[in-house]
């Protein structure tokens, strides 16, 4: 695999430089379908890479105490916290497109990959 410096992202436009870190993206249907995340579908970025691959698996695999932490699939009072503040790594929208358009937006701020952004 090649190594591209960080001085060739810069010269990169933003979409591909998000591309780049977001992707894979899996998109799940919201358990509760919207109640708590606003939106019936949840896209969950770049969840193979490092710490915030370890929690987007931990969030997909449905790990730990799902009833009590922080999780949008737990318990109501889980899903509430969790989407009272979610990371930046995950888009919500009432359609597969739209949770993806929400995740990109949320990020445009993100100077990917020179800032990890919330994770």
């Amino acid at each position: 695999m090649t190594q591209i410096s960080m001085e060739h992202w810069r010269n990169v436009p933003w979409d591909e430089r998000f591309e780049a870190w977001a992707y894979p993206i899996a998109v799940i249907s919201d358990r509760y379908g919207g109640v708590y995340s606003g939106g019936r579908w949840i896209a969950v970025a770049g969840f193979s890479r490092g710490r915030m691959g370890e929690a987007a698996l931990k969030m997909l695999n449905y790990e730990g105490d799902i009833e009590t932490e922080s999780n949008p699939w737990g318990s109501d009072t889980g899903a509430d916290n969790f989407w009272c503040d979610p990371p930046k790594w995950v888009g919500v929208g009432n359609t597969p497109d739209e949770a993806i358009a929400a995740l990109k937006a949320k990020n445009r701020d993100v100077d990917w990959p020179f800032d990890d952004g919330k994770d």
